[in-house]
């Protein structure tokens, strides 16, 4: 039911707009560029940081730490209410 709601929702879409007329709606967004260059840069932080651990390898301790910690941070942001989850 979800699958043939989506669907039809994207028929509707694409035959009263014209956004199939470009190749990417989001070319030359300032916004998503900026994001995308921040993605980047945060990720490649995170791999030095990784780097200086000795590797994922010899590091996978403190990265699963960090996972646990994050991952209960959110969980609380989510309960609290502080963050909200749609979808």
């Amino acid at each position: 039911w979800d699958q043939q709601w989506s669907l039809r929702i994207q028929q509707v879409l694409a035959l009263e707009t014209d956004l199939l007329e470009y190749d990417d709606i989001f070319d030359g967004s300032h916004v998503v560029e900026n994001r995308t260059a921040d993605l980047i840069r945060e990720a490649q932080l995170e791999l030095a940081e990784v780097m200086e651990l000795g590797g994922a390898f010899i590091a996978i301790d403190e990265l699963k730490q960090r996972l646990v910690a994050s991952h209960t941070d959110r969980m609380r942001q989510i309960e609290s209410a502080e963050l909200t989850i749609v979808g």
